[in-house]
């Protein structure tokens, strides 16, 4: 159970950093509100949906690695 906390815990504030302090994390925030409004102040839409995507499965990999 502590390994777990321990693991997950980073993790996560690691992951709440990212989204509030990053331009990446504000481009992640701004298109999951509105895509077209993102894309018109110019947020590449497609390439921060791949560095979602892409920072979900270092996430995945990170919980599979906790269990």
């Amino acid at each position: 159970m502590v390994f777990v906390a321990a693991g997950t815990i980073p993790l996560l504030v690691g992951l709440v950093w990212f989204v509030k302090n990053t331009k990446q994390g504000k481009a992640m925030r701004a298109t999951s509100q509105d895509r077209g409004a993102a894309g018109l102040m110019g947020i590449d839409v497609n390439r921060t949906i791949s560095t979602t995507f892409l920072l979900a499965g270092a996430l995945a990999g990170g919980a599979g690695l906790v269990v």
